[in-house]
């Protein structure tokens, strides 16, 4: 009986401890999803800062142009969509004020062949 007890209580832990990080990733999830990008213009980058993180595309401002230089995530926040969401928002911005892009960042680049329907703010 004590060994059946053990058992149990053992998978029960176990159960729980499972259920827990399923709870803490789909909480980290929805708020990764929830992350709003800031455009930090004095810093010139837009910025998604979480969990003392902070996920950057950095851009030149010139005059009717945009340039998007560099995307950079901090691998704790890697592989939940972060660059795709800060592209986004830097090339809706530049839609929004009738800007040109000039694409230097790769990340950039990769993002435009992906999503075409933005190709109209390359010049």
């Amino acid at each position: 009986e004590a060994y059946y007890n053990y058992m149990l209580e053992g998978s029960l832990s176990k159960s729980s401890e499972i259920g827990q990080k399923k709870t803490e990733n789909l909480i980290k999830e929805n708020t990764l999803e929830a992350a709003s990008v800031l455009n930090n213009e004095e810093a010139r980058r837009f910025e998604i800062i979480l969990e003392g993180h902070t996920a950057v595309l950095t851009h030149r401002k010139d005059g009717d142009t945009l340039d998007l230089r560099h995307t950079v995530v901090p691998e704790e926040l890697k592989g939940h969509g972060l660059g795709n969401k800060l592209v986004k928002t830097a090339l809706d911005y530049a839609q929004k004020m009738n800007l040109k892009v000039i694409p230097t960042c790769p990340f950039v680049q990769t993002y435009l062949r992906r999503h075409p329907e933005y190709i109209p703010l390359v010049p």
